[in-house]
């Protein structure tokens, strides 16, 4: 976990890593047959491993609703739908 005493040289580490793993799990999502089944098991992980390690799980629950905040104030392409 970042704190504000991280140094330089960990947080660039983090930020690497969390990269790199966001670009495997990106490349996992496009093999499923639809992107929601994809979405749904990535919230489905993120729940699982926020629940079992409660040491994260108030940064889980406050990194939760920064996203539902910016996916509700992002507008949808006209006439997506599913």
């Amino acid at each position: 976990m970042l704190t504000p005493h991280t140094t330089e040289a960990a947080r660039a580490q983090h930020i690497a890593e969390v990269t790199e793993l966001t670009h495997v799990l990106l490349d996992i999502v496009t093999e499923q047959t639809t992107h929601r089944i994809a979405l749904e098991a990535l919230i489905a992980a993120f729940t699982a491993v926020a629940v079992t390690h409660p040491c994260c799980a108030q940064q889980a629950a406050h990194t939760a609703r920064q996203v539902a905040a910016l996916i509700e104030t992002t507008p949808a392409p006209q006439g997506a739908t599913h």
